[in-house]
């Protein structure tokens, strides 16, 4: 019998032990056509040898590394490069902590049809409670659930209902709203979903510290308003992305690595006229570039004193007091931490000018490469 279930699995920089587990649960299904599409988005080298040697061990398994080196993490690219590597008709977008009870493949791929989504949720596991095999049979009864409305689980869904509308959207990045998004145009397509009973076909999903837009400096400065004004202004555009979505990224592709570079000069202080005038000296340089030519950038990160409190209380006493003197407004002045960075986000992922990149932090320092 020909491979009917695609699990794509996307990786980055995470301890083997959690993705053993995963692999181990999907070793022991009841339900074995399938395969595992595992791609590596970008894993530094010491991530990238361990994980290549532990998921090439599995007889499923097809290992890709997408050389995304330089680039945030994208988890719609990524999972849209396995919806395009699959071969089976069916496609389960799985995730890397996620561990499957032994019937649980075989109840989705029961309920699968072209029309209908297949959603599993999944138990939380707290930090105290790793995973063990006797959590199938007796999952404590605190646990708590991802939510119901098809959103934190796992979804088995026809590909090319996923081809139709070429995947996730891959200008979402860093974290959120591409899962909402998704499903969103897939309700709109009139696909059906199908909820799985989760006390019969238990998953869990391992503990790890938050890597959420919750953390503070998470995104670059106003990427979270960006996406989701996005969201909404193509809610109604079923389609996304350019005929190379999922484009697997090879060492070939990135020209950024090879190029000789330019150094991008600017002043590390300005007023809220620079900010403006920054972006056409940005702009400028980049239209100069030869071909094999890069500009570079190196842009100091603010050095932050944990010590020191802000005294609010004392502001405001002083403000209703009347004996609030004038400051100037932050705002008004350039900060090429939080200023350049966004002109430079903007032209990579709104104005399609950039054809290649690489951002990295060494030393104190943002180091930025753009080719366009």
């Amino acid at each position: 019998m020909n491979v009917k279930i695609s699990i794509i699995i996307v990786y980055k920089n995470r301890d083997t032990e959690r993705v053993r587990h995963v692999l181990d649960s999907i070793a022991n299904q009841t339900f074995q056509y399938l395969e595992v599409i595992f791609i590596d988005y970008g894993s530094d080298e010491k991530y990238r040898t361990a994980i290549q040697s532990l998921v090439e061990s599995y007889s499923f398994t097809r290992y890709y590394y997408n050389d995304s080196r330089g680039m945030p993490w994208n988890r719609s690219h990524a999972i849209n490069t396995g919806i395009r590597l699959a071969s089976s008709d069916y496609v389960l977008l799985g995730d890397i902590d996620w561990v499957y009870s032994p019937e649980t493949l075989e109840a989705m791929i029961n309920a699968a049809e072209k029309n209908v989504r297949v959603y599993c949720r999944n138990y939380l596991l707290p930090e105290n409670i790793p995973f063990n095999h006797s959590l199938f049979t007796n999952v404590p009864a605190d646990l708590p659930l991802t939510n119901e409305n098809g959103g934190g689980g796992a979804h088995l869904i026809h590909k090319m209902q996923l081809e139709k509308i070429r995947g996730f959207d891959e200008y979402y990045c860093f974290w959120g709203v591409e899962d909402r998004d998704l499903y969103s145009r897939l309700d709109q397509m009139g696909m059906k979903t199908f909820c799985l009973d989760i006390k019969k076909y238990p998953v869990f999903h391992q503990w790890h510290p938050d890597a959420s837009g919750a953390k503070k400096g998470f995104f670059p400065d106003r990427w979270w308003e960006s996406m989701n004004m996005h969201f909404q202004f193509n809610k109604q555009n079923l389609v996304r992305n350019d005929e190379n979505w999922g484009k697997l990224l090879k060492k070939e592709n990135r020209s950024v690595f090879n190029c000789k570079e330019k150094t991008f000069e600017y002043k590390n202080t300005g007023s809220w006229f620079y900010k403006g005038h920054i972006a056409a000296l940005l702009i400028s340089d980049l239209q100069s570039l030869k071909n094999d030519e890069c500009l570079s950038i190196e842009i100091p990160k603010n050095k932050i004193d944990k010590n020191k409190k802000p005294n609010k209380a004392g502001r405001i006493l002083n403000i209703l007091s009347g004996k609030a003197t004038h400051k100037k407004n932050e705002a008004d002045t350039f900060n090429a931490e939080t200023d350049l960075l966004y002109i430079i986000w903007r032209l990579i992922k709104d104005e399609k000018f950039i054809s290649d990149y690489a951002i990295s932090d060494e030393n104190g320092k943002t180091l930025i490469k753009l080719m366009i």
